[in-house]
């Protein structure tokens, strides 16, 4: 009998899972990946085609990238043109936005927390008010 155990090959467990890593990791790549070998303006052919309404026999309200503001807009584009997204992330995803330049942004101030629905600042995330007993 011995008392040394004999040393395995990792296990198949470990090698399927290593696999399906590398398959998910190369998919996710390849699909939500930019191609930016050719620069930030490298737009698929299908974002460069104009969306239009014009001879067609189904208009559709849909998502659009449009070449004059470099976003994804809602509005009629027919069924049958290429540069028609059915939901904006997909149009975002096939079309992805340009970097552009950031602006400076406002001050906030002393104002600490946002009321999100109250369209105010308050200085604490809490106020509380005491109630005097007369």
């Amino acid at each position: 009998m011995q008392c040394f155990a004999k040393k395995h090959p990792p296990s198949t467990m470990f090698r399927s899972r290593l696999s399906y890593l590398i398959f998910f990791a190369h998919v996710i790549t390849s699909v939500y990946g930019v191609d930016t070998s050719k620069g930030a303006s490298a737009l698929s052919p299908r974002c460069l085609v104009e969306a239009t309404v014009e001879d067609c026999e189904t208009i559709l309200l849909s998502f659009s990238y449009s070449n004059e503001t470099k976003t994804c807009e809602k509005g009629f584009v027919c069924s049958n043109c290429k540069n028609r997204f059915e939901t904006e992330l997909e149009c975002m995803t096939a079309c992805p936005k340009e970097p552009g330049k950031r602006g400076k942004g406002r001050k906030r101030g002393n104002c600490r927390y946002w009321l999100l629905y109250g369209g105010r600042c308050q200085q604490s995330w809490m106020e509380f008010r005491k109630q005097t007993r007369n």
